[in-house]
């Protein structure tokens, strides 16, 4: 209890501490330092907390004590490492105004009245929506109640709440210790980027772990409706879809098409244009990708390697299809594979598979959630030149400690059947 109260205030002084580094544009390998300090202190919090699992009744409380703290104390703090919740604040404003935010990119002539001074902050001014539309409608209800940065954060923080009540509720019907709550709440990642950057991505993650408890209730309509707002907050879900509603009839596969319908509905005045700025994302947002990067190298075709990583994840989809195996299971298997496979692969993107790791230890996607906090360094060129471009070598020292480390469980794993086998 004491230890674990030392490293929670050692980190309280480190996340007090990333603010003043503003603009961190200017100093990405102080931020960094910064960040790996907070990381290791994280470590030794997660070795503490296994030495002595979560009997005491006042540890939880600690646990989640600090987690909200260091939240708060980034609250208050403008985005520095990225600027997309200003896209959020526009576009949940435009609603307000009864506009489509399909239909027209913020540079749009039809929208120069519309400017507000959120509107100088947005990026991607030529490219018009692209967050699915229950996002948007998450977005347009916070903007009439906060109508901030801030506000939006403090918004996103309460749906983190949920979702660590999610994990709690979850860690409870497992049988499993509530103090591995600890992966998640202290995670440095997650707290940064929702806290400081005003990330959305708890939203589907949340959607999903509720979806999956309603589930394993009974309650399999309302499960169907969150598996359905998670996948209109963010995409991959769709993926997972198989998965969740693995075993159930059929009207609950027609259920969650006419849910999608009626989530949509709203936006199809934008015509065409409801998928254009995701077709523009899909087409040119390449950044921090692994393996696509990696076949790009050997000189394939941008097809051909799309195709590949493609197969690469209907393989996954399959094996998690014939596997007899828990249904969070699987949705952590296929989350892991779609950002494995995925071309682009920002730090936030991690923040969906962060809260799989307090029901399934993995020391590699643990390690990669710490490292991949290296690929802001480009921001120095980005700030500086206006170039957007990651240098190979921190994408290796992201990737080549994970890869190891996964290659390292498999053997470990395959070695460990030999021998109770051999038993």
């Amino acid at each position: 209890m004491w230890a674990l109260l030392a490293c929670g205030s050692a980190s309280l002084f480190l996340y007090r501490r990333l603010p003043d580094l503003a603009p961190v544009q200017e100093k990405i390998p102080e931020l960094v330092t910064l960040y790996l300090g907070l990381f290791l202190i994280y470590l030794l919090s997660l070795r503490l907390s296994s030495q002595a699992p979560c009997s005491s009744k006042a540890k939880l409380p600690l646990i989640l004590l600090f987690a909200l703290a260091f939240r708060l104390l980034l609250l208050p703090a403008q985005p520095a490492l990225s600027d997309d919740v200003y896209r959020y604040l526009w576009e949940g404003y435009l609603q307000t105004e009864g506009i489509n935010p399909y239909e027209h990119s913020p540079r749009s002539p039809a929208l120069e009245e519309y400017r507000n001074p959120v509107w100088t902050s947005v990026n991607n001014k030529e490219v018009s929506a692209i967050y699915p539309p229950f996002a948007q409608m998450v977005h347009a209800l916070f903007y009439l109640g906060f109508g901030s940065v801030s506000g939006f954060k403090l918004a996103f923080l309460g749906v983190e709440i949920g979702l660590v009540a999610a994990i709690l509720v979850l860690l409870k019907q497992r049988g499993q210790p509530p103090g591995r709550v600890l992966v998640y709440a202290w995670n440095p990642l997650a707290v940064i980027e929702v806290a400081w950057s005003g990330h959305h991505d708890v939203l589907v993650v949340g959607l999903l772990l509720w979806g999956l408890y309603l589930l394993q209730i009974e309650r399999r309509a309302a499960a169907v409706g969150l598996l359905g707002a998670a996948m209109l907050s963010k995409l991959y879900p769709l993926i997972l879809a198989p998965a969740f509603l693995r075993g159930l009839p059929a009207r609950y596969w027609a259920l969650l098409a006419g849910f999608l319908l009626a989530m949509v509905a709203p936006y199809l005045g934008a015509g065409s244009r409801l998928v254009e700025g995701l077709s523009l994302y899909r087409d040119h947002w390449r950044f921090n990708g692994f393996l696509y990067s990696w076949l790009t190298e050997q000189g394939l075709a941008q097809a051909w390697v799309e195709g590949l990583l493609g197969a690469g994840l209907l393989i996954v989809l399959c094996f998690c299809w014939v596997r007899e195996s828990c249904s969070l299971w699987q949705l952590y298997g296929l989350t892991g594979a779609v950002l494995l496979f995925s071309p682009t692969l920002f730090p936030w993107y991690l923040v969906w598979i962060v809260p799989f790791l307090c029901f399934f230890p993995n020391p590699a996607w643990l390690l990669l959630s710490g490292l991949s906090f290296l690929s802001y360094e480009v921001l120095i060129d980005w700030s500086v030149l206006g170039i957007w471009q990651s240098d190979p070598f921190f994408l290796k020292l992201q990737y080549y400690p994970f890869w190891g480390m996964l290659a390292l469980m498999g053997i470990r794993g395959v070695w460990r059947r030999r021998s109770q086998l051999a038993q």
